[in-house]
């Protein structure tokens, strides 16, 4: 469930493992080796928080966030403001649950949107990828 997760994420984002490493996920060899299914990362471990980091980070640069929310809400209908309101940790929050199956296809979760989704600290290397609030 994870690999196939993680890959419709990407697929959906239009990223690669370079790009995901670049915003701040696992370097692009670690991430080549969960999207094979090589390896999968422990749900409540360090390398799944960069993964996620990476990935939340791509989406923030793109600005496709939209993408990511569709997909892990299984929904087409997100409002501007949904989207404007979330902050980074509960995007990530939600990313995680849904690729390691702790939420239903469906969505069925608490889909707070506190807190903006901008500010934060930039990392020199990741530019406008990684928001650390």
């Amino acid at each position: 469930m994870f690999t196939e997760r993680l890959n419709r994420v990407l697929d959906a984002l239009g990223a690669s493992s370079t790009d995901i490493a670049r915003c701040g996920g696992p370097d692009r060899t670690a991430v080549a080796h969960y999207t094979s299914g090589r390896r999968i990362p422990k749900a409540d471990g360090e390398a799944a928080g960069k993964l996620a980091d990476g990935i939340c980070g791509y989406a923030r640069e793109e600005s496709k966030i939209d993408s990511v929310l569709k997909l892990i809400r299984d929904t087409e209908q997100l409002s501007e403001q949904a989207i404007a309101g979330i902050s980074f940790e509960t995007l990530k929050g939600e990313l995680l649950q849904w690729l390691y199956g702790e939420k239903s296809e469906a969505g069925n979760t608490d889909h707070s949107t506190s807190g903006a989704y901008g500010g934060g600290k930039k990392s020199r290397k990741q530019g406008l990828c990684l928001n650390t609030q």
